[in-house]
């Protein structure tokens, strides 16, 4: 991390493939990330995709983006893994480099290298923007935890595991089943996640 007040503006400088994020002033460079989140975050994209950005199967209404670089405030931008805006709230589609109107919905995938931030300093700056949900997917626990805003701070609202099918709000039209979301690794079967809780 380099160690000095940063804005959005400065982050607009760095190449795209840059991959930084700035959480409240810092300047945090992403390191490359493990397979596995890949394979969450296209997983999670596409059973939301369907029912609610291209309104099949479900009611529509929503733009979901993929990391997509977010301006919350001067100090704090995201590239979250995976968030999404009503579109009563952006009607029409916004081509920008940044996305400067604050989503609906975020959802985080939990990394060794992501998660103090993920659980800390962008909760509550996902709570100071007042996003109503915060999804937090943990491929190492293979479970989907659904936050809802208030404003004392993100209350649990609920939490799926691998053996399960989600209805998480303010998605609760797709099905989302949690051994296709979650890879198992070779070795080890659905029902080792479930001791483990």
């Amino acid at each position: 991390m380099l160690r000095r007040s940063y804005t959005a503006t400065d982050l607009a400088r760095f190449d795209e493939d840059a991959r930084a994020q700035l959480i409240d002033g810092v300047l945090v460079f992403e390191e490359s990330r493990p397979v596995v989140l890949g394979a969450v975050q296209a997983a999670l994209a596409y059973g939301l995709a369907g029912p609610y950005h291209l309104g099949l199967n479900g009611p529509g209404g929503w733009w979901i983006f993929t990391e997509t670089d977010i301006i919350l405030a001067s100090d704090q931008a995201y590239r979250p893994d995976l968030c999404g805006v009503l579109r009563e709230r952006m009607p029409v589609f916004q081509d920008r480099p940044q996305l400067d109107l604050r989503p609906d919905w975020v959802c985080e995938i939990l990394s060794p290298t992501s998660v103090k931030h993920d659980l800390v300093a962008k909760r509550r700056g996902y709570h100071r923007a007042a996003v109503p949900w915060y999804w937090l997917a943990d491929p190492a626990n293979a479970t989907l935890t659904a936050l809802r805003w208030e404003p004392a701070g993100y209350v649990l609202h609920a939490v799926a595991t691998l053996l399960e099918t989600a209805y998480l709000p303010p998605f609760e039209a797709a099905a989302l089943p949690m051994q296709a979301i979650f890879p198992v690794p070779a070795g080890r079967t659905p029902q080792d996640f479930i001791q483990e809780e």
